[in-house]
């Protein structure tokens, strides 16, 4: 996997010293954002494996993420908080329905993540295929393939496949979903409040998935055929909001238009 939002799923076993956060913001007419925050801790990311956020700040680069239904990206910040590095941006979409997270397994595309959105039962569901990918062994991506610029002959990185693995400790992921009005339904999430609801994975509970299965990253009583669902009612965002989001979208369009220099 080399997308942006899959590349996370590709570092977070990799070492334990990653933080990310993916919150998708929608609205009544299915357009929203993805906002991404993903760090790694300097003081323990292997050195050897130099700046994963490196050229991430270059449009070219980004084009390479934008999968289907995405775009424009807004202007990406690396900022620096209590030790970690950390990638810092928000990428838009017209209509959630014709999203795709795309993964790759041996060379060949797959849907890591889709969505349906039901506009007038206010449902969302989201269909997790990276779910049977994770539930097979899950080889680490060579330095190459995760977007780092570093040479690494294959006995070693099969050596490092060996020893990284088990380090995963302070490794933290969350998957949140704000939605146009108040939660009323969330199955496979573990909690909601409010207009939020999210799933949050630690050390503990991603060593188990590795382990064991993909599911344990999420509620299994109620994950049932591998969707996540999601119902609020019908309460319509404040003109705030609405306001806040358009300029957000529009200085990201401007960005993304920009010739570069």
């Amino acid at each position: 996997m080399h997308r942006a939002l899959s590349l996370l799923l590709s570092l977070l076993p990799l070492v334990g010293c990653v933080d990310a956060s993916v919150v998708v913001q929608l609205n009544p007419d299915a357009s929203g954002s993805f906002d991404l925050d993903i760090g790694y801790d300097q003081r323990s990311w292997p050195a050897f494996f130099g700046d994963p956020f490196r050229g991430w700040l270059r449009k070219s680069q980004l084009q390479g993420f934008t999968d289907p239904g995405l775009g424009p990206w807004a202007e990406p910040r690396i900022v620096e908080v209590d030790g970690f590095r950390r990638f810092r941006t928000e990428v838009f979409f017209d209509d959630l329905d014709r999203v795709q997270i795309l993964g790759w397994d041996d060379g060949r595309p797959f849907e890591a993540l889709g969505f349906r959105y039901d506009r007038e039962q206010h449902v969302v569901r989201m269909r997790l295929g990276i779910m049977e990918q994770l539930s097979r062994p899950l080889p680490l991506p060579s330095p190459k393939q995760a977007g780092m610029e570093v040479s690494i002959s294959d006995a070693l990185m099969a050596a490092i496949r060996q020893e990284i693995r088990p380090v995963i400790e302070g490794a933290r992921l969350r998957l949140a979903a704000r939605l146009p009005g108040e939660v009323e339904r969330a199955d496979g999430f573990d909690a909601w409040q409010d207009r939020e609801a999210w799933v949050e994975a630690d050390a503990d509970r991603i060593a188990a998935a590795l382990r064991d299965r993909a599911a344990l990253l999420f509620n299994p009583s109620t994950l049932g055929d591998g969707n996540l669902v999601l119902q609020w009612n019908a309460a319509p965002p404040s003109e705030e909001e609405g306001r806040r989001y358009r300029e957000r979208r529009a200085a990201a369009q401007a960005w993304w238009d920009t010739p570069p220099r």
